[in-house]
């Protein structure tokens, strides 16, 4: 494999409590891209992990990629110019990131504690929104001689999917961009997870095929479609007025 960072503090004080960096590992649906996060103090001198930042890479495991910070060779600090810069306690990301074509959005939330040296103390849990890496982010070459690291690219049979109209308030439709004859079926969640709708859509042929879902009975709100292609998996989110 490769290594995606150093933590240059081990772990943080909270009064008479300790606490290790936790490392959190993402992917996409497809799992040919992942994310790991972590807390840490990276300030010169510092030898406690008492002011920490959230930190963050990406691997590709198709074009075996890590991600750069403006050509450096180094892991992103996702909370340097948040809110919580300085103080992003305790963090934890989604198994699962958002993906939108080429952006991949990173669900990051931290805990904010009112009194760092007493746990008993409120806290207040906060969402650093909007950190995401594109493609041309994936910049640095991972070489490994003794044994190939990645996944097969040539597995992919589904090249995009895409709803419209969105927000929608009837029917939606589904574009599925196929390269070969797959079996496909569609499932409808909604934010806590729950199925609302599945639909199976047999054998579809090759190409760029439209797949119908009736919205109209759905609550308003926010859900997401995945496409399940041959065991590939594509998800979208999908809002309904």
């Amino acid at each position: 494999g490769v290594a995606m960072g150093y933590p240059w503090s081990f772990r943080g004080t909270f009064g008479d409590l300790t606490e290790d960096n936790r490392v959190n590992i993402a992917s996409t649906q497809t799992g040919d891209k992942i994310f790991v996060t972590w807390n840490d103090t990276q300030i010169a001198g510092s030898t406690d992990n008492n002011m920490p930042d959230v930190f963050a890479r990406g691997f590709d495991l198709v074009t075996n990629k890590i991600t750069a910070v403006n050509g450096e060779n180094q892991p992103n600090n996702v909370s340097l110019i948040s809110e919580v810069s300085g103080a992003a306690w305790f963090e934890c990301t989604s198994h699962y990131i958002f993906t939108d074509n080429n952006k991949y959005t990173l669900p990051i939330v931290i805990e904010d504690l009112s009194v760092p040296a007493d746990l008993t103390q409120p806290v207040e849990f906060m969402y650093l929104s909007d950190f995401s890496y594109v493609d041309a982010d994936f910049s640095i070459n991972v070489t490994n001689p003794v044994f190939p690291v990645g996944t097969d690219a040539k597995l992919s049979v589904a090249t995009s999917m895409n709803i419209s109209p969105n927000p929608v308030k009837s029917n939606a439709n589904v574009s599925l961009t196929l390269d070969k004859s797959s079996s496909v079926s569609l499932i409808v969640t909604n934010l806590v997870g729950q199925q609302v709708m599945q639909k199976d859509a047999g054998l579809v042929e090759a190409g760029t095929r439209q797949i119908i879902i009736d919205a109209s009975n759905f609550t308003p709100g926010v859900y997401f479609v995945t496409a399940s292609i041959n065991g590939q998996k594509l998800t979208k989110k999908m809002i309904v007025e």
